[in-house]
């Protein structure tokens, strides 16, 4: 009876491989007694051994067609913004070096500020002894003054003589025309008088008169008070000269005997002679004026060096007198800020080109940090920035990036960004660190998934979902920005989908699951 019911177990335990696929081998040639007891012994044991594996595959199976208990969560809309989180550190905007101006020569009286203060614009900032600029600008504008008004005079003797020579080349020509004239009559006369006696007469008449028009001439010349030594001598030797050539014509005149025709054609005839000798005095006397206007008036170089060397002294003047305002005035803040140098000291001299404060304004400010090739890529002019500085936070915007790489202490090429800050205010101290965080880019309205949900393999990003199935599926999808709780899904995911944040141990793809513990991302994610 035992005998067959070992039998029985054998030949279920037959039957439960065969269910499962296994082969059973032929049955060989009777053993004696004692082999066939040992041979059913391991067969038994054999058996159980079979059974329980089935138990664990039947086990396996049933829990295959059940599914594992996975967490998911739904792919949704929302929006997703990526950011770069750096420090740098806090600088003006606006910087003023003032210097000495070269033309002001002269020493600091009182420096009002020191080093860190903070001023006002329109403050005076430091003074200047200004007792040798008032004196050196009186001068320069003295000399400035002399130089015009000698420009001017030489500019109106230079019209006069100017007007003088026009005039005598017209009374020139003028006497011309009426001596010749006035010789046609006086010939007219000659020829019709036949006596040679009264033609003497009348020419000897005419020589005293010409002689006397002459020492007056001369006479009057040596009233002037402005006549020198060598011209007065020379004017009195002329008139005792002709004085004496008087004499010797009225000598002559007395030989001749003084009779007068009815006609007094004879008187006629002197005074035509007479007439003459003024129209050729005056002549003479505009070709002197002549000479003397062409000798006088300057050229029109030599009259224009005048009137630019007059120029320049009255701009050296004008320039004296806006140094010295200047001066009165000092330095004075041309805007609200903080004094970060001071290049001078009360009482020491104000050397050209010597720099004697530096203002910064702590108003306009910015935060200037450096970032390296990476994070540039995503950086670009009028980008948002949140800033921390000493506790205090203040908004900004990605104002300039600059165009040149420098190494760092460590060799790597790092590029200079400016963040302006638009709210600044006086707590802000030049100098200091400031916290920034970049707002780079920014996707609304999008599909998001946990970025610990994002895979990447060969095959590229991809995310594990539960199909309509219920199986595990290796999702392919194309992502975009990412921050970091959360990524842009480009293509791949439709809302609603469920993603499985990890894969537990065991489940692969196309593994049987079920969702449990399901939420909805965030519909504004966080950074």
């Amino acid at each position: 009876m035992k005998m067959k019911l070992r039998e029985r177990k054998v030949k279920g335990l037959n039957a439960v491989i065969e269910e499962n696929g296994l082969e059973m081998k032929p049955a060989k040639k009777k053993m004696d007694a004692k082999k066939k007891k040992k041979v059913i012994r391991l067969s038994v044991i054999g058996g159980i051994i079979v059974v329980i594996g089935g138990f664990f595959i039947i086990s396996s199976s049933m829990a295959k067609s059940a599914g594992v208990s996975v967490e998911t969560i739904a792919a949704t809309k929302g929006t997703v913004s990526s950011s770069i989180d750096t420090s740098g550190t806090v600088k003006s905007e606006i910087t003023r070096t003032y210097f000495s101006d070269a033309t002001t020569k002269t020493n600091v009286q009182d420096v009002n500020v020191e080093l860190g203060d903070t001023v006002k614009a329109g403050d005076q900032l430091l003074t200047y002894d200004i007792a040798d600029l008032e004196a050196n600008s009186k001068q320069v504008i003295l000399n400035g003054q002399s130089s015009a008004f000698s420009y001017q005079g030489e500019a109106q003797e230079n019209a006069k003589y100017q007007e003088m020579l026009a005039k005598s080349v017209t009374d020139i020509q003028n006497y011309q025309a009426l001596m010749a004239l006035q010789k046609e009559y006086v010939k007219s006369l000659e020829d019709s008088i036949s006596d040679e006696k009264i033609k003497k007469r009348a020419d000897l008449y005419n020589q005293q008169y010409s002689l006397n028009r002459s020492i007056n001439n001369f006479n009057y010349e040596l009233t002037k008070e402005d006549l020198e030594t060598k011209q007065r001598d020379n004017f009195q030797k002329l008139i005792a000269d002709y004085n004496n050539e008087v004499a010797r014509v009225g000598n002559e005149l007395s030989k001749l005997e003084d009779y007068k025709t009815k006609d007094n054609r004879e008187d006629i005839l002197i005074k035509a002679k007479n007439d003459y000798s003024d129209l050729e005095i005056a002549y003479n006397e505009a070709r002197t004026f002549q000479s003397r206007a062409e000798g006088s008036i300057k050229n029109g170089a030599t009259l224009k060096s005048a009137e630019l060397t007059s120029e320049a002294s009255q701009a050296v003047a004008e320039n004296a007198a806006r140094v010295l305002e200047e001066a009165k005035k000092g330095i004075v803040a041309d805007f609200d800020g903080v004094i970060t140098k001071v290049g001078v000291v009360a009482g020491g001299p104000a050397i050209d080109g010597t720099e004697l404060l530096t203002l910064e304004s702590n108003k306009n400010v910015k935060v200037e940090l450096s970032v390296s090739k990476y994070d540039l890529e995503m950086l670009a002019e009028g980008q948002k920035a949140d800033i921390t500085i000493n506790g205090n936070a203040y908004t900004g915007v990605v104002s300039k990036i600059n165009s040149v790489a420098l190494p760092n202490a460590a060799g790597t090429p790092m590029v200079t960004v400016e963040v302006h800050i638009e709210d600044g205010d006086s707590k802000i101290c030049l100098g200091i660190e400031a916290k920034v965080v970049i707002h780079t880019k920014e996707a609304k309205d999008v599909i998001i998934a946990p970025i610990e949900a994002v895979n990447a393999d060969n095959d590229g990003d991809f995310c594990y979902i539960i199909n309509s199935e219920g199986l595990v599926e290796k999702r392919i999808v194309t992502i975009g920005i990412s921050s970091d709780d959360y990524t842009e899904i480009k293509d791949g995911l439709q809302e609603g989908d469920q993603i499985i944040a990890t894969l537990p141990t065991g489940v692969m793809e196309g593994s049987k699951v079920t969702a449990t513990n399901t939420e909805e991302a965030s519909t504004t994610a966080a950074k």
